[in-house]
């Protein structure tokens, strides 16, 4: 090794600011779709989950087998409960997470539901100190529709930057 080519310390690194700054922005936007996506997604998913809750559901007298508190973090008191109980469906006797209901139900405690026979985990407890399910919406989906136009703005404002020196307008007459 000659005395010419090794560098103590390695040298300084040439960062282009313009460079770098356009792929933080691609970087936004693309993180920005796929939030719109997984937004999309899940809410479909819900929408439809209720409509089928409420078009295929059949009720039920739901046994509360137990509650687990659920706590917001460490040292944190408990924000809502998760209840599980015990329903029969044509002579079979199922066991699955409630939904519809984030407070204490003591255990033993019969409360009405509403279950799709063909699915165990869309068990909702309807009646007095329930949550209806959600009715399916236009509005359900406005975080997707704002997350969707911040990802096309953001692309736009990054296609118009890139190519902002290649774009040749006409001189004003």
């Amino acid at each position: 090794m000659s005395d010419g080519s090794y560098i103590r310390g390695g040298g300084g690194v040439n960062v282009e600011g313009a460079r770098l700054g356009a792929a933080l922005a691609l970087a936004v936007v693309i993180v920005l779709a796929g939030c719109t996506v997984w937004q999309l997604v899940s809410t479909a998913a819900a929408n439809s989950a209720s409509d089928r809750l409420r078009r295929s559901g059949v009720p039920v007298s739901i046994t509360v087998t137990g509650c687990s508190g659920i706590s917001s973090g460490i040292g944190m008191g408990i924000e809502y409960y998760q209840c599980e109980g015990t329903y029969r469906l044509n002579g079979v006797q199922v066991t699955a997470l409630i939904h519809g209901s984030q407070a204490l139900i003591p255990s033993g405690r019969v409360v009405p539901g509403r279950v799709v026979p063909t699915d165990s985990t869309s068990l909702t407890r309807t009646g007095p100190g329930s949550t209806p399910p959600p009715q399916p919406s236009v509005g359900s989906y406005t975080v997707t529709i704002i997350l969707g136009g911040l990802t096309l703005v953001g692309g736009a404002a990054l296609i118009v930057w890139r190519h902002r020196g290649r774009l040749k307008l006409p001189p004003p007459s």
